[in-house]
């Protein structure tokens, strides 16, 4: 079959030609562009300048439809199908308007409830910590009535509904569920599964909340799923991340534009990566501010010449990602960051020179539960590494993070716990017994791990602490954190808007997902 070249583009993503070969259309920075091809024998050089920008909000899918010739694109939860002639005839000035776009938008929704228990649930005889300040209740009882704390108290004070299903906790500790703020998951590419293993890995580790700031499509489709029940999983929280150099960004307008669009999708957090020039970046910040939605900076602090530099702390971000790694932090910078009030997540497990060597172990997988269980334990995981007295090491560059990171707590700054790693569950409770080691008080480092994450999202009025009204959002752990922080991990019972998992079903659900997954691999 004879082949020709009709077009020729430079700098573009990725391109489509029509079916009639009149017309192309093409990405160039997350940006929709469409251009009239010419039937000649030789190509044309088709650049922006002979171009409709067709949407300058970038675009998740597009296709000309072969029947009718239509572009259609998505972008959110909105569709467009405009004939290409009609896109040249109204857009001649080079740019489609708004106002002629949202003419032609149309929007797609499908309407499902949360999933949240119906029934009344009883948590009788627990010891509570309760992140309202230092109160401890020994022997509480939480009522739960659709999805969210109807009482909490001491067990003598509060009376059961006789509806109730009496659950007896006696000898437990029950606390707000985890929350990590800086997880990766890196589920598949363009499609959706029905369980995603790694999410129930988290949930069995007692995290009820994830923030991925990689803030791929995906995700977001993860998180509607885990809302309604169709996913097992913690609460994802949408995210959009804004990388250098694959968006185009003029002026405040263009910035405040991406933020909108990602704010209709659903975001409540942008992230924004190391290479952006100061400027743009504060224009993206304006435009979070605006549009009342968090902003955090992807830090690569390895000098102060970065292009998010010191900086970062004096404009405005409401957090800032990984560690700053010029080695110790002196008191100008902390006292800087704590005044910033900036939430500033180290992600520390990240830095672990020996973390490789438990990834390893942990991709080669074991089916008992009880022998990866043992990985609870902090002697296992010190003698793993060769390491007699921290997790971290004394030396390592993993500790002179974490020591700087308990230095601006204490100094009144805000810190958030996060474990930066495609590895789930367990590495994140590596972050919090790391940064007790270091310094910080168990009590301290528990609220961090809950009402300082959920503070760090704007989610603080929902979720991180037991309080009447706030979303059940808990976790059961079999002994007290408060007496051996590796206790963390030692959970028996996961509870997530008002539904109860038990850990020990969600690992060997996990287990059992591994292996479907690998025997699958092994037939293709």
């Amino acid at each position: 079959m004879e082949s020709r070249i009709i077009a020729r583009f430079e700098n573009v993503e990725h391109g489509i030609v029509s079916k009639d070969l009149k017309y192309m259309a093409y990405l160039r920075k997350n940006m929709l562009f469409l251009t009239q091809l010419h039937d000649k024998s030789m190509p044309i050089a088709s650049t922006d300048s002979n171009s409709i920008k067709v949407s300058n909000l970038g675009v998740l899918d597009y296709s000309f439809d072969p029947g009718s010739g239509d572009l259609l694109w998505f972008n959110g939860n909105y569709l467009f199908r405009i004939h290409p002639k009609m896109i040249l005839d109204q857009c001649s000035s080079g740019q489609c308007t708004e106002e002629f776009l949202n003419d032609q938008a149309v929007k797609i929704s499908v309407n499902k409830s949360i999933q949240t228990n119906t029934r009344v649930l009883a948590l009788e005889g627990a010891r509570l910590i309760t992140m309202q300040g230092r109160e401890i209740i020994e022997d509480g009882t939480v009522i739960i009535e659709k999805g969210r704390i109807k009482e909490i108290g001491h067990s003598d004070s509060i009376l059961i509904p006789e509806s109730a299903k009496r659950i007896d906790f006696s000898c437990k500790t029950i606390m707000p569920g985890f929350i990590d703020l800086h997880a990766h998951h890196d589920a598949p590419p363009d499609v959706l599964v029905d369980q995603y293993s790694k999410l129930l890995m988290d949930l069995a580790f007692g995290i009820t909340t994830i923030r991925d700031p990689a803030g791929k499509p995906q995700m977001q489709a993860y998180s509607e799923m885990a809302q309604t029940g169709r996913l097992k999983s913690s609460r994802l929280i949408p995210f959009f991340a804004l990388g250098h150099p694959h968006f185009e960004i003029k002026d405040y307008q263009d910035a405040l534009s991406w933020v909108k669009r990602e704010k209709q999708r659903g975001a409540i957090f942008i992230k924004i990566h190391d290479l952006w020039p100061r400027k743009i970046r504060q224009w993206l910040i304006k435009a979070a501010r605006n549009e009342n939605i968090n902003i955090t900076g992807h830090a690569d602090f390895s000098s102060y010449t970065t292009s998010l530099d010191a900086s970062a702390f004096f404009d405005g971000l409401t957090g800032v990602e990984h560690a700053i790694k010029i080695g110790g932090m002196y008191d100008d910078l902390i006292q800087l960051i704590a005044k910033s009030q900036t939430w500033y997540t180290v992600a520390g497990i990240s830095e672990f020179d020996n973390h490789s060597k438990f990834k390893k172990f942990f991709k080669s997988g074991t089916k008992d539960v009880e022998i990866f269980k043992e990985w609870n334990k902090g002697e296992t995981l010190k003698k793993f590494i060769n390491n007699k007295d921290k997790i971290s090491g004394e030396d390592s560059k993993a500790a002179l993070y974490l020591g700087s990171s308990v230095t601006l707590s204490k100094s009144g700054g805000n810190i958030g716990i996060g474990s930066h790693t495609d590895t789930p569950g367990l590495p994140y409770h590596w972050e919090i017994w790391q940064h007790e080691e270091h310094g910080l008080s168990r009590h301290r480092v528990l609220e961090l791990a809950t009402l300082g994450g959920a503070t760090a999202m704007g989610l603080q009025h929902d979720l991180g602490s037991l309080e009447k009204g706030k979303i059940a959002d808990l976790v059961v752990l079999n002994g007290n954190p408060l007496e051996n922080i590796e206790h963390t991990a030692n959970v028996h019972t996961v509870i997530k808007n008002g539904n109860l998992y038990e850990s020990k079903g969600l690992f060997e659900a996990y287990f059992l997902k591994m292996e479907q997954q690998k025997q699958n691999s092994n037939s293709q």
